[in-house]
């Protein structure tokens, strides 16, 4: 990108499977700075394993010192309050990362990619949401392919973010949608045409 200062934060969203990460890697080949928030997750988990199994008075570290994350789905994915206490302790820490991300990349377009997005303090850090969406049965196929999960398990997975929407950003952001059907060369050129029109804005580098 160019010498200018100006930065621009794009949330990037959608449900499972919808193809966010190939939206990010279109976005990535005009030098946007991709942040998978997801595996900033992950590694928060595998450095506090021990801290959150004292949060809840059990062991959650495997023998490798890494947190044991079947066990730990299981033990907070079925008690909402349990859920909410570990992400009282976990978003504030990636939110944490985030600022530090962004402090040191003044000048750039930085891509937020997370599932949970929308619950932590960072939407607040956003100019723009792409939120990503792809047919039911398509993102079902993706899902076999990428977490060799069963075809019951993925509908249910589903079926838990039926609610999960734009409305759950700020009304304040500007929302682009970008279909992710079939054919990757359709998505680069809808990519394409979304990140062109920030330019003629004027609103990115």
């Amino acid at each position: 990108m160019g010498g200018n200062t100006l930065i621009m934060v794009i949330g990037l969203a959608g449900k499972s499977c919808a193809g966010k990460n190939a939206v990010g890697a279109a976005l990535e080949a005009y030098g946007a700075l991709h942040v998978d928030l997801d595996r900033l997750n992950h590694t928060i988990l595998n450095q506090h394993c021990r801290e959150i199994g004292e949060l809840f008075s059990v062991n959650l570290c495997d023998d490798k010192g890494h947190m044991n994350r079947p066990a730990l789905s299981e033990l907070v994915f079925s008690d909402p309050e349990k859920l909410r206490r570990l992400e009282d302790y976990v978003y504030p820490r990636i939110e944490e990362e985030v600022e530090v991300i962004i402090s040191q990349n003044s000048g750039d377009l930085i891509l937020l990619n997370g599932a949970a997005l929308h619950k932590s303090r960072l939407v607040h850090k956003m100019d723009r949401l792409v939120w990503v969406h792809s047919p039911y049965l398509l993102r079902i196929i993706r899902a076999m392919s990428r977490d060799k999960r069963s075809i019951p398990n993925i509908i249910k997975r589903f079926r838990n973010q039926r609610e999960f929407s734009t409305q759950q950003f700020s009304s304040h952001v500007d929302i682009y949608k970008v279909y992710n059907g079939v054919f990757i060369e359709f998505l680069h050129r809808r990519v394409k045409k979304m990140y062109l029109s920030w330019i003629i804005k004027g609103e990115t580098l």
